[in-house]
């Protein structure tokens, strides 16, 4: 499996959701990937009969948000948060729960099966989602239902998520690639597993990390986790 995902970032295209499914496929032996990319599809095919193809894009969204969150009950996991399994999208698919770069994942997926094209923001603390249009892009959290923002609601959920005052700047609203995301589930999942000191997980995840974006940090950071696992 780790050579699977090792050759489904190697190139300049990254199949997010493939790749984060051969994530998780590491600690769920026998994962049905293709399965979990058909519910995908699944999730799409039932949105589609609500859009006439009038619609403007806060029309697309309205008919996501309808199916996922108020039908099929999609929300983000408030009260488990660190949970790792929040950070697996075939669990995110199957509980219909998890963290906002899962549930945004889930999002961004089925509206590229519709033909519409959201793209990942570099928020810090909370990852957000933007279609684009005409004017200003319509910024969305999938982790609160969908809910659809401008900048200034965006620096007052950050700063109540972070406990002090946000003050965004441009680059903040910058777009998040393929790749960037899988580092973030990644670096996601390394803290969860630092934090329960799963030495071995961790690793497995820095790996990863090591294999999608290299850096001085990534190959300090498994030299320190080799020398801990030998040392128990």
């Amino acid at each position: 499996m780790r050579e699977a995902f090792r050759e489904s970032v190697a190139g300049e295209e990254i199949d997010l959701a493939r790749t984060l499914l051969l994530i998780a496929a590491e600690e769920y032996p026998g994962l049905d990937v293709a399965a979990y990319l058909a519910k995908l599809d699944v999730l799409a095919s039932s949105v589609r009969p609500r859009l006439s193809g009038d619609e403007g894009p806060a029309g697309v969204l309205a008919a996501i948000n309808g199916r996922l969150y108020r039908e099929l009950g999609f929300a983000g996991n408030r009260e488990h948060y660190g949970d790792p399994r929040n950070s697996f999208l075939n669990e995110a698919l199957d509980r219909r729960t998890g963290i906002p770069i899962t549930l945004a994942v889930i999002y961004m997926e089925v509206a590229r099966r519709l033909g519409f094209t959201l793209v990942g923001v570099n928020m810090p603390f909370h990852f957000l989602i933007a279609l684009g249009t005409s004017g200003e892009p319509l910024i969305v959290d999938a982790f609160d239902g969908g809910r659809i923002m401008e900048a200034a609601d965006v620096a007052a959920r950050l700063s109540a998520i972070a406990g002090r005052p946000i003050v965004l700047a441009p680059e903040h609203f910058g777009r998040a690639s393929p790749r960037m995301i899988v580092r973030r589930v990644l670096n996601n999942l390394r803290g969860i597993y630092l934090q329960g000191r799963d030495w071995p997980r961790a690793l497995a995840v820095v790996e990863r990390m090591a294999i999608v974006l290299p850096s001085p940090d990534v190959d300090k950071h498994l030299a320190w986790l080799r020398r801990r696992i030998q040392s128990e």
